[in-house]
């Protein structure tokens, strides 16, 4: 059973489109380039919801065979799920 609500997401040029679209707020500024950009070593937090399938953020979820909670990747725990038959 997924545990997290939200996560630690940091912002690279590939994603900072994609969570101003989705109405995250965070500073950016127009580079040399005229692209958005951000100071290396932003984050923000976002809505498991909001993350893509193949990201890398760390979400926690509780193991429905041991109860134990464990923190893994996000793509790590799409791809267990499936293979778990949670949905």
């Amino acid at each position: 059973m997924l545990l997290s609500k939200e996560t630690k997401v940091g912002l690279t040029y590939h994603n900072i489109k994609k969570y101003l679209d989705l109405g995250y707020e965070f500073d950016y500024f127009i580079n040399s380039k005229g692209n958005q950009s951000v100071k290396r070593g932003s984050f923000i937090y976002v809505k498991i919801d909001d993350l893509d399938f193949m990201s890398n953020a760390l979400i926690k979820y509780e193991c429905d065979y041991c109860g134990k909670e464990i923190e893994v990747r996000f793509c790590d725990y799409m791809r267990w799920k499936d293979n778990i038959g949670e949905r």
